[in-house]
C-alpha cells in the first residue's frame, strides 16, 4: 500500500456524464470546421404551448430566437451561465514546499482514487529514492503505466488556493500537461508547455456571482494553440487538437469584494493528454 499524507478535499462536487457536442467551443484550421466535446450534461425542461398562437405572433418569437442566438448575445449563452467542472490537484508528498521539481522516473506502483478523489502513485527515481505523487482531477488521470518510466515536472506553490501543475514527457514527447493557476504560466508552468501556446480570452458573457465576496465572476475562453489548429472552450468543453485532447475545467475572469479576506479563486485549469501517436 501507498503511504498516505493528510486527507483531504481539492474540489467541490460536479457531476460527469458521457460527453457530447455542445455550442460555444471550436476547433479552426484555416477555417475549418468547429469541434467541441461538452463534459457535463446539460438537461433542458420545457413543453409545447398550451394554446396556438397567431401567425404573426410565432413570426415574432422566431426572430427573437434567431436574433438572440444568432448575435452571439450573452444573456442568451448558456456557456455564461456554466459553472466550473473543477480544477486540477497535484504534487509530491515529499516536496511540498518546493516551487518546481523535475525528475526522471518509473511507476512503481498505483491505486485507485481514494475517497477524496485523489489518486496516488508510488514512484523510482534513478537513484533508487521512492516518493509519493498525488493526482486528482475530475476526468481521467495522467497515462501513467506502472513499469514504465517518464521524466516529470511537478510545480506546486502553497497558498489558498495552491497553484500546481505537471507536464509528464516519455520518449514520443510531451505525453500529459496540467494545471491550475491564476492565469496560463503565472506561477506554475511558467515556461509553457511545450509546442502549445496558451491564453485566456475575453467574453462578453455577464456575472454569474452573487457571492459577497466576489463582485463579479464572469466566464471567458481558454485558447489553446498546436500545430497551426486552435481550440477555443469555455469550462466544461474539450476539443481535439492533433494528437492531443484538450480539456478545459475552467477558465473565469474574478473581481474581489473587501468583504472577504481568503477568498481566493483559481482562473484557469486544464489537462493536455496525448490520445494517439
Amino acid at each position: 500500500m501507498l503511504p498516505r499524507g493528510p486527507r483531504r478535499c481539492p474540489y467541490g462536487e460536479w457531476v460527469l456524464s458521457e460527453e457530447g457536442p455542445s455550442a460555444g467551443g471550436s476547433r479552426s484550421r484555416h477555417g475549418g470546421a468547429p469541434h467541441s466535446e461538452r463534459i457535463g450534461r446539460i438537461s433542458r425542461r420545457g413543453g409545447a404551448l398550451a394554446s396556438p398562437l397567431l401567425p404573426s405572433t410565432r413570426l415574432f418569437f422566431l426572430v427573437l430566437l434567431v436574433t438572440a442566438f444568432g448575435c452571439g448575445c450573452s444573456w442568451a449563452e448558456p456557456n455564461c451561465r456554466a459553472e466550473p467542472v473543477g480544477w486540477v490537484t497535484v504534487f509530491l508528498e515529499q516536496s511540498r514546499e518546493s516551487r518546481s521539481v523535475n525528475l526522471l522516473c518509473t511507476i512503481v506502483e498505483s491505486e485507485a482514487p481514494d475517497d477524496m478523489g485523489l489518486r496516488h502513485y508510488l514512484i523510482e527515481d534513478v537513484s533508487g529514492a521512492r516518493q509519493q505523487l498525488t493526482y486528482g482531477a475530475p476526468t481521467d488521470p495522467p497515462p501513467l503505466e506502472q513499469g514504465r518510466t517518464y521524466e516529470l515536472q511537478v510545480d506546486y506553490i502553497p497558498g489558498m488556493p495552491s497553484p500546481n501543475g505537471i507536464l509528464v514527457r516519455d520518449d514520443m514527447g510531451l505525453l500529459f500537461a496540467a494545471a491550475s493557476d491564476y492565469g496560463p504560466g503565472d506561477r506554475v508552468l511558467q515556461q509553457g508547455v511545450p509546442g502549445f501556446r496558451i491564453n485566456l480570452v475575453s467574453s462578453d458573457c455577464p456575472n454569474r456571482s452573487r457571492h459577497k465576496c466576489y463582485e463579479s465572476i464572469v466566464n471567458i475562453r481558454l485558447s489553446v494553440e498546436f500545430a497551426g489548429e486552435t481550440a477555443v472552450l469555455f469550462q466544461g468543453q474539450s476539443a481535439r487538437l492533433g494528437p492531443y485532447r484538450v480539456v478545459c475545467f475552467l477558465a473565469q475572469d474574478v473581481a474581489y469584494s473587501d468583504a472577504c479576506a481568503d477568498a481566493g479563486l483559481f482562473r484557469v485549469a486544464y489537462t493536455i493528454t496525448r490520445v494517439s501517436g
